[in-house]
């Protein structure tokens, strides 16, 4: 129901048509000026016009038209949200593990002109509403996108959805969990030399005649434990 602006005879009583559908009326005021709310428009495209018909039942011919295109439909959600792998530090490229904060490339594929907004949605509820955080925007082009964000340590659950050119919002992309860490782990104890390595005198003299000996000894749960001479 979109509102139509312009300029008649002052006192002249303007109708508003798509074709030949009266979308409604309305008497310009003394400056000339008019406006009127169309009734419903169905979706597509529509061409519209006006005339002024005068107190004495003169008509006037039609106006120029100008087309109108009514889209009230959201587009589909972006797909494939993913961190780029060079921002990806953890065991393997594709974890979604990271020890950055920021420069974040994060990406994913839609349409081709669409505007994607990603978001930080906190409380995993599916949606966008005023408690979650905007990272970023980008127009989709060649199929995908791709949005720099900065993000605090700890576990991230990002969304995205689309806009259309008429504004229209989509639907809510599918979840990627990510997760920044930029604490190191605790250090880990001394390495020793496991007992049926140590050939000495004793089990705990720390000599072997094993040159490929075990060693063990505890770190934080999870963490890659590199052992160095």
């Amino acid at each position: 129901t979109p509102t139509f602006t312009g300029t008649a005879a002052a006192g002249a009583t303007v109708t508003l048509k798509a074709g030949a559908t009266v979308l409604g009326t309305v008497v310009a005021d003394e400056n000339g000026n008019w406006s009127i709310t169309s009734s419903t428009l169905a979706e597509g495209a529509h061409t519209i016009t006006a005339t002024a018909t005068d107190a004495a039942g003169n008509t006037s011919p039609a106006s120029a038209g100008i087309t109108v295109t009514v889209d009230t439909t959201g587009p589909s959600a972006p797909a494939g949200l993913d961190l780029d792998a060079a921002d990806d530090s953890g065991s393997s490229n594709a974890d979604d593990i990271t020890r950055e904060t920021t420069g974040l490339t994060i990406g994913g594929t839609g349409p081709d002109g669409l505007v994607v907004t990603l978001f930080d949605d906190a409380d995993e509820d599916g949606a966008f509403d005023d408690g979650e955080t905007v990272l970023g925007t980008a127009t989709v082009a060649g199929g995908a996108f791709s949005i720099d964000a900065a993000l605090a340590e700890g576990a991230h659950h990002l969304r995205a959805f689309a806009t259309d050119a008429a504004g229209n919002a989509g639907a809510v992309s599918a979840g990627l969990d990510l997760t920044v860490d930029i604490s190191a782990p605790l250090v880990p104890t001394a390495p020793d030399l496991q007992a049926a390595s140590d050939t000495g005198s004793s089990q705990t003299d720390n000599l072997t005649r094993d040159d490929t000996p075990t060693f063990t000894g505890t770190a934080a749960a999870g963490a890659t434990v590199t052992l160095k001479a």
